[in-house]
């Protein structure tokens, strides 16, 4: 019997920001802000227009009083630093299956905060559930992930439930761990338990940076794991890696 990936039990079709813009503007005031190093006569503003593929439109602002006279913030760079930074990640941003896998080719770390669910298909161990397709596929399958090619031999760390989950197929099939090393990873770090939201990023966080400091990753995960289990974080107990 196939997953259930159109299920009631779906998440709702989440908005994608189709547009962003930006305004800087500087606004008089009714009365002049005496101050002791100038005297402002204007407010500087940034407006931030949002428009999402659904036609829904919002608007949000910044102000800066008196600019860097004031503090180390302006106007101009609020607008550089959303436009630079911020504006490239929301334009069409959504988390879909298609991009994270493309997005994946050429990591270095592959880390997923996701929510994660045991597939009904036998032959699938479990998925994890992203934003919805324009087809409203919003799961991402072991069998997803194994047709992958992941260049750079990433460390890939799965933040969800029973992502660690084994295929309780007879036939030879596969979870979402082993379709990560088939992809090319070369560490995947997950549990086949429940993962807690409260605390999970904060862990996962930790034993990344472990590696990222030169701890190999099972090391990295049994220094944390002790850790976190002498402050009674019992969850982390069935936190595994895959090498």
């Amino acid at each position: 019997m196939p997953a259930p990936m159109r299920s009631d039990a779906a998440p709702a079709p989440s908005l994608t920001i189709a547009d962003l813009r930006l305004v800087v503007a500087d606004i008089p005031v009714r009365r002049p802000h005496h101050m002791s190093f100038t005297t402002l006569e204007a407010v500087n503003f940034v407006f931030v227009r949002l428009e999402t593929r659904e036609g829904h439109v919002g608007w949000g602002e910044a102000a800066c009083l008196g600019g860097p006279t004031w503090s180390e913030e302006s106007a101009e760079s609020v607008a550089a630093t959303i436009e630079r930074y911020l504006a490239p990640w929301l334009r069409g941003a959504d988390a879909t299956p298609s991009r994270v896998l493309l997005a994946m080719r050429d990591a270095a770390v592959i880390e997923l905060h996701t929510h994660g669910f045991i597939a009904n298909d036998v032959s699938e161990a479990s998925y994890l559930v992203l934003s919805p397709e324009l087809d409203e596929q919003y799961a991402m399958t072991a069998r997803d992930v194994a047709g992958a090619e992941l260049t750079a031999a990433p460390l890939v760390i799965l933040g969800a439930c029973h992502a660690a989950a084994s295929s309780r197929s007879l036939e030879g099939g596969i979870g979402l761990a082993e379709a990560f090393r088939r992809a090319g990873a070369g560490a995947v770090i997950a549990s086949p338990d429940p993962v807690q939201d409260l605390g999970a990023y904060g862990f996962f966080t930790a034993v990344r940076e472990r590696v990222a400091a030169g701890a190999d990753p099972a090391v990295a995960l049994r220094d944390e794991r002790v850790k976190r289990l002498a402050e009674r974080d019992s969850w982390v107990a069935g936190v595994v890696v895959f090498e």
